[in-house]
């Protein structure tokens, strides 16, 4: 098999395990719902598992004030990630800018008026 065509099955293999994620947390969200009748519940788990990605937006943004409310325990996995990599990157910025800091400190002279003239 080409290169290519094996980073073309993993992606696809990532896309189908986001949409499996995606389809549970929102099939969830239907589920814990109380705005709809059962019948509507069903349409709406219809509407989540057989159109992929546009099922999943469609019936999120009918949910969005309701979903936006409650949060599962052992959904947002993928927040955390997110969270995670934000604050990696945010401590790694803050780190630079001390590091940037401390050699321009070094670099220049005292502002204060403290050198040796």
């Amino acid at each position: 098999m080409a290169p290519i065509e094996i980073a073309f099955l993993i992606a696809l293999g990532f896309l189908a395990i986001f949409h499996v994620y995606a389809a549970a947390f929102t099939s969830w969200h239907v589920s814990k719902s109380a705005c709809f009748e059962p019948g509507q519940k069903y349409a709406q788990y219809a509407i989540i598992w057989l159109l992929p990605i546009i099922g999943i937006a469609i019936v999120l943004h009918v949910l969005s004030s309701d979903v936006r409310r409650r949060r599962p325990g052992w959904v947002p996995w993928l927040d955390y990630l997110l969270v995670a990599a934000f604050v990696s990157s945010t401590s790694a910025t803050a780190e630079d800018a001390a590091t940037d800091n401390v050699s321009n400190n070094q670099d220049s002279p005292s502002s204060s008026g403290g050198g040796d003239d």
